[in-house]
């Protein structure tokens, strides 16, 4: 709705400096309207792409040099090899969060709903709850 976009895009207005001109942007001018829907799904559809690639990007770098001391301090003795602790550890993290992500998503999808969500919606105010 055009009313939450409003809503989502006013937030990069706390930025300092280039706060407004990254809401003008994602609005097209001053108005909410068509362009500001299309950039939204565009920026929503394209991101998880991008933080693929960063992570990817970042597995592929800890793979090839391994992870050093917090220190920084150089020494092929302080290097822990990639495989098989963190492979295991990327492994079981991931296994934990789609066992605890599936059983939302398949066994109680309105668990983390709001009962007002499910109200018709009146584009002509905003909602009690919001205001």
């Amino acid at each position: 709705s055009f009313w939450g976009l409003t809503v989502v895009t006013n937030m990069f207005t706390i930025i300092p400096v280039l706060g407004i001109k990254i809401a003008m942007w994602f609005w097209g001018g001053w108005v909410v309207g068509g362009p500001t829907l299309t950039r939204f799904f565009t920026f929503h559809f394209l991101m998880p792409f991008v933080m693929l690639g960063v992570i990817m990007a970042h597995i592929i770098f800890l793979h090839k040099t391994g992870s050093n001391n917090p220190m920084g301090v150089y020494c092929v003795v302080d290097l822990v090899p990639f495989h098989i602790f963190y492979t295991l550890k990327d492994l079981l993290g991931m296994s934990v969060f789609l066992l605890v992500f599936s059983y939302f998503v398949f066994f109680n999808p309105t668990y983390f709903m709001e009962p007002v969500n499910f109200w018709p919606a009146d584009d002509m105010h905003t909602p009690m709850h919001v205001q």
